[in-house]
């Protein structure tokens, strides 16, 4: 993250954006969100988000939208708050999420675009299979 100005109040407004194409019947976007934020833990608790030393000062603004429990944080507000089902047509972050994860995808179960996933997965922290990779049915 970078943080431009000391300005950390921006912080506070951090979202999760789903494609909605991923999910056309309005009464299962809720079953999604939790799926979702249910999948998020479940990984956290393996690779928890470290809390930083300057997040522990009271004012600081990630207190705000969640809480530190025993070293790790919880962002439970922002899964109920602040994640939601977009149009990824007018969401670049979600175009560009699509062409990271088809990249990691066709490296994955093909072995092709090896020279581009390397350099993602080396600014992700990480290598082959060391990253979520989460398929679900469509739900009609």
């Amino acid at each position: 993250m970078r943080i431009l100005d000391n300005d950390l109040t921006n912080i506070k407004n951090i979202q999760f954006k789903i494609d909605k194409d991923f999910v056309r019947a309005e009464n299962v976007k809720y079953i999604w969100s939790e799926l979702f934020r249910q999948a998020w833990q479940e990984f956290s608790r393996r690779q928890p988000v470290p809390v930083l030393d300057v997040w522990k000062r009271e004012n600081h603004p990630i207190n705000e939208i969640s809480e530190s429990i025993e070293g790790m944080i919880a962002i439970k507000k922002i899964f109920r708050q602040n994640s939601n089902f977009y149009d990824s047509q007018d969401h670049w972050e979600i175009r560009l999420a699509d062409i990271v994860g088809t990249i990691l995808h066709r490296y994955q179960n093909r072995g092709v675009c090896e020279h581009i996933a390397k350099k993602v997965l080396g600014n992700l922290g990480g290598e082959k299979n060391n990253y979520m990779h989460l398929i679900l049915a469509d739900v009609h």
